[in-house]
């Protein structure tokens, strides 16, 4: 059950190094995107782009808080932080440059998210099913590309000034990729990959073949019998 002590305080304690850590990669990404947010008609209200946090005190608030969210993570469980520090160092590269290279930054927002979801699990000692890491993967890509979706349109409504990746984008890309997500077929093809990988279905396959195989050879030999058969009755008329 979610609310057992074993299960609810590590996971609301996942929660708050998510929060710390999250915030910290947020604080090292505004630092480096200060003078682009100044152009930006939303984004130049952000505290470092406003002029309200000094670029040095939030470097200094960033480091504390990932100490911080490295430490709870490791006291609740070491598989949490690594999770923690694989998040971290995805996010720092994102922050760095990554985030300039279009279809890679979309997959690295993407994990993002999906990482926020593992680390529930990692946290609370619950293995994660395929159905839930393929539901959570594929409903964060669905999330990037919305949101990459919404950047260009508040761009091309503003005119305001985007971000390098997105100059690769077109709507129309980001559309199908959202598409495809949200598509009827999803799930269908979702199970069929998951079936095909499933132990007990290939031995239902394997055992299925087999027994095909015998029945084609009893109905060879029958027809060979009664052929010969046939010819023996021929013989003696």
């Amino acid at each position: 059950s979610v609310f057992e002590p074993s299960v609810l305080w590590p996971t609301l304690g996942a929660f708050a190094a998510f929060c710390l850590i999250s915030s910290a990669t947020y604080l090292i990404n505004d630092v480096r995107d200060i003078e682009s947010d100044r152009g930006h008609p939303t984004k130049c209200r952000r505290p470092i782009a406003s002029g309200a946090l000094a670029p040095a005190i939030a470097i200094g608030l960033a480091v504390a808080l990932v100490v911080a969210a490295s430490a709870l993570a490791l006291w609740i469980r070491p598989e949490l932080a690594a999770v923690i520090a694989l998040y971290f160092v995805l996010t720092l590269g994102y922050s760095l440059g990554l985030k300039h290279e279009p279809v890679i930054e979309l997959a690295l927002l993407s994990l993002g998210f999906l990482l926020r979801a593992i680390a529930g699990g990692a946290a609370a000692d619950i293995p994660l099913s395929q159905w839930f890491l393929l539901i959570m993967a594929f409903g964060s890509l669905f999330m990037a590309a919305g949101k990459r979706y919404a950047e260009i349109q508040i761009a091309i409504n503003t005119g305001a000034k985007i971000r390098k990746s997105l100059e690769s984008y077109t709507p129309t890309y980001l559309r199908f990729v959202k598409g495809v997500l949200d598509s009827n077929d999803l799930p269908l093809n979702v199970s069929r990959e998951l079936l095909q990988e499933s132990r007990d279905v290939r031995a239902i396959r394997e055992g299925s073949t087999k027994r095909v195989l015998s029945m084609l050879e009893d109905l060879a030999k029958h027809d060979k019998h009664e052929a010969a058969a046939e010819g023996a009755d021929a013989v003696t008329d």
